[in-house]
């Protein structure tokens, strides 16, 4: 992603945030711009290491996911695409 920013700027901010939370890029916005009201879309991308997806018993460090173990993981992630209206978790503004 280009943002136009300097890599510095970036390092910085992720060395202000906890390890598991990074910042890839950034945008200048208006001085008014307010992210929960003005902000159209939100796109989230969650990574999490393979042997999370350990059985009970099995050995993590040198644990490789299957392909039917990826593909079945697959399958339930499908469950949580496309768009969900959580209205329910605002202060219904």
């Amino acid at each position: 992603m280009d943002t136009g920013t300097d890599p510095e700027t970036i390092e910085q901010i992720n060395e202000q945030l906890p390890p598991e939370i990074r910042a890839f890029g950034l945008r200048r916005v208006t001085k008014n711009f307010n992210s929960k009201g003005n902000c159209d879309a939100r796109t989230y991308s969650y990574t999490f290491p393979t042997f999370a997806l350990t059985t009970a018993g099995q050995e993590v460090e040198s644990y490789r996911v299957t392909p039917e173990v990826l593909e079945k993981f697959a399958q339930t992630l499908k469950l949580y695409e496309g768009t969900k209206n959580f209205h329910n978790f605002t202060c219904r503004k």
